[in-house]
């Protein structure tokens, strides 16, 4: 860089910090008091809250500019729409005013204007037009936040300052050479009213230069100044949020191994999210915020709280934060987190539960990204992360493990797909595991064979008695059909060799007598259709007695129901998960082949 080059660039830092550049930037900042005017102008279609949002001022400044970067409301078009609440902060104001300036005698406040200015004029401190008798003016300093140092007021018995993140109520008259950015409240006093008002200059922080100056420059003049505030106060002012932000970035840095003393951090996070500071149904209340929150409670040594919470709160979700975390920050895996992380995985898992729509939703999004769990359900992936949890950090426990999930009786197809997608997983070493589901499935589905006959109610060891009538024949069909467990009879066609049967096996066969009413012909009345009655009619029901051990009728017929209508599906997957059990044992055959031989 040239030296002519190198001198003019001096120069205009040097302008630049001799001469503030003021700006007025919309933000919230919280009050001193519990109440903020709300305004309402005539030109604005709704009441205005203070602090206002940008295109609110966009339009102020349409209609109201007094001059380029000055706003100036008059107070016969603006007004304070909350008065009554509004008196508490006046309430305020007024011991400031008796105690700062003496007034001797009672005095009142009346709005003149209320001005936003953006340039540091001193213009708008003074009323465009004053009331009768008006001697002073009181400025009433709302929240905002300026740049080119702290605002000072001072005078009377004492000087306050006014921050750059100004949050206090402050009392001032005009003075010429004040250059401030905050946007204020005008009220006239009846009463005497003094004191000076001046922007302290400091010097520049953070990057102010920022796209003002050469980039060379800046970093160079960046590379001497330290940063405005510390990261750890922007979180106590709540500029980045605990749960969705500082905790997703607490796992990345100690995912990438960056030397940080992440502790305050992680305790922001906890404390925030143990208070309640959250909304329920935030969709950004997600797997990676829980995987956040839960790597902040290991740090701080409330994981057992943080858990507890995020198992009320997102249910399934936890299991793969778990892995995930243990996963990505090894140094967080101690053997505390994997106990506490073994038992609520165990219980999460044993309750067998179906995800709610959205819990399904963030799990499904989640493992998208798991190229290993891409195309499988989320509740079948869940039971993967658990197998995968166990197996790694609490291998111990794996086969207590299984046999409690299997205890829980996971539906036939939950289980299938856990075991394709564990066989990808966790691979064939893990055989134990793998042979272990298989046999359940294998078992749970074994009533499906078609070799299965169920006969149990066929009296096929009853002599059938010689077709005299077409009720013997009836009773014949009736003592071998393995469903028909009753049968009805007229008396007056009930044959005596039939009573000889049932006298001989009362203890397969027994009686029931009764009448039945039976309607006779179709008469007419008018117009109305009716039926004459006839005399009741005796009938017999032959039963068959149930044995002991024998199935429910009802439960007869849902297995030959089930026998009968052996789905596809069910038959090529009981063909996946034998053609996996053979591999299994043919591979474990082979360890043992090797093993001998070594030996």
């Amino acid at each position: 860089m040239a030296a002519s080059d190198a001198k003019a660039a001096y120069e205009a830092v040097a302008t630049q910090l001799k001469t503030p550049q003021l700006t007025t930037a919309v933000d919230a900042f919280e009050l001193p008091y519990t109440v903020a005017p709300r305004l309402r102008v005539d030109t604005m279609p709704k009441v205005l809250a203070c602090p206002l949002a940008v295109h609110e001022v966009d339009q102020l400044a349409v209609a109201y500019t007094l001059s380029p970067g000055v706003v100036l409301l008059p107070a016969m078009s603006a007004r304070v729409d909350n008065t009554n609440a509004w008196r508490k902060t006046l309430a305020r104001v007024e011991p400031i005013v008796w105690d700062v300036l003496w007034p001797t005698s009672r005095f009142r406040l009346a709005l003149a204007h209320v001005a936003l200015d953006a340039t540091g004029s001193s213009a708008c401190l003074t009323p465009a037009s004053r009331l009768p008798h008006t001697i002073g003016t009181v400025v009433i300093s709302l929240p905002t936040f300026h740049r080119g140092g702290n605002v000072t007021f001072a005078g009377g018995r004492h000087r306050s300052y006014c921050t750059q993140h100004a949050t206090t109520t402050h009392v001032c008259a005009r003075d010429d050479n004040t250059e401030t950015t905050d946007t204020m409240f005008f009220h006239n006093c009846t009463r005497g009213l003094q004191l000076e008002a001046y922007a302290q200059q400091h010097a520049l922080q953070g990057r102010w230069l920022y796209n003002r100056l050469p980039d060379a420059i800046v970093a160079l003049v960046s590379s001497y100044l330290k940063p405005r505030v510390s990261m750890l106060r922007l979180l106590e002012r709540k500029i980045y949020d605990p749960l969705f932000v500082v905790g997703v970035a607490i796992v990345d840095v100690k995912a990438q191994g960056l030397a940080l003393n992440d502790y305050w951090y992680a305790a922001v996070v906890v404390q925030s999210f143990l208070v309640g500071e959250y909304d329920y149904d935030d969709v950004r209340y997600n797997v990676q915020t829980v995987i956040g929150l839960l790597a902040a409670g290991a740090r701080t040594g409330h994981l057992d709280a943080v858990l507890t919470q995020c198992v009320v709160d997102r249910e399934l979700v936890v299991v793969p934060a778990l892995v995930a975390v243990a996963h990505r920050c090894p140094s967080l895996a101690t053997p505390a987190f994997i106990a506490s992380a073994s038992s609520v995985i165990l219980n999460t898992i044993v309750r067998n539960e179906s995800a709610l729509p959205s819990m399904d939703a963030m799990l499904r999004a989640y493992f998208a990204s798991l190229p290993t769990h891409r195309g499988h359900g989320p509740r079948t992936c869940v039971v993967a992360s658990a197998f995968e949890f166990i197996r790694t950090h609490d291998r111990a426990n794996l086969g207590g493990f299984t046999d409690k999930w299997l205890a829980s009786r996971p539906s036939t197809t939950l289980l299938y797909d856990a075991i394709v997608l564990l066989q990808s997983t966790l691979g064939l070493i893990e055989s134990d595991v793998l042979v272990r589901l298989g046999m359940a499935y294998l078992d749970a589905t074994s009533y499906r064979e078609s070799d299965v006959v169920y006969a149990d109610y066929c009296l096929h060891a009853i002599a059938v008695p010689e077709a005299c009538c077409s009720s013997c024949g009836d009773f014949g069909r009736f003592l071998l059909a393995p469903l028909e467990v009753e049968h009805r009879f007229c008396v007056e066609h009930l044959c005596a060799s039939i009573m000889a049967v049932v006298s001989a096996h009362p203890l397969q066969l027994r009686t029931h007598e009764h009448s039945v009413l039976e309607f006779g012909d179709v008469t007419m009345w008018g117009n109305a259709i009716g039926y004459t009655t006839a005399a009741p009619t005796p009938v017999v029901d032959i039963l068959k007695v149930r044995q002991p051990g024998q199935l429910l009728p009802s439960d007869l017929r849902r297995c030959l129901k089930q026998s009968k209508t052996t789905s596809t599906s069910t038959v090529y997957r009981r063909g996946v998960v034998d053609e996996l059990m053979t591999r299994l044992k043919a591979a474990t055959m082979r360890e043992e082949t090797r093993a001998a031989t070594a030996e």
